[in-house]
């Protein structure tokens, strides 16, 4: 299981601001997730930034992230300036 944080707008979506869930890959816990959560939080997910063990998945394999037991995944909303 990885301990999975939902921030904003992404946790409203999903009713909750923390979940845990069994994935090999970022790509498939987004799967579960957006199963488990429904078409708002699928929407809302899919724009998000994705964090594992503190770094951003996109400095590395990005949704073929593998994650192992007891990892942490955070999904942020994006957030604009001006």
């Amino acid at each position: 299981m990885v301990e999975v944080t939902l921030v904003g707008s992404i946790g409203e979506a999903a009713g909750t601001r923390s979940t845990e869930a069994s994935a090999a890959t970022v790509g498939e816990l987004l799967e579960v997730l957006n199963a488990r959560f429904g078409p708002v939080f699928t929407k809302r997910a899919g724009s998000a930034r994705i964090v594992v063990n503190g770094s951003p998945i996109q400095f590395g394999r990005g949704l073929k992230t593998r994650l192992e037991p007891g990892d942490e995944v955070a999904l942020l909303v994006p957030v604009g300036g001006g």
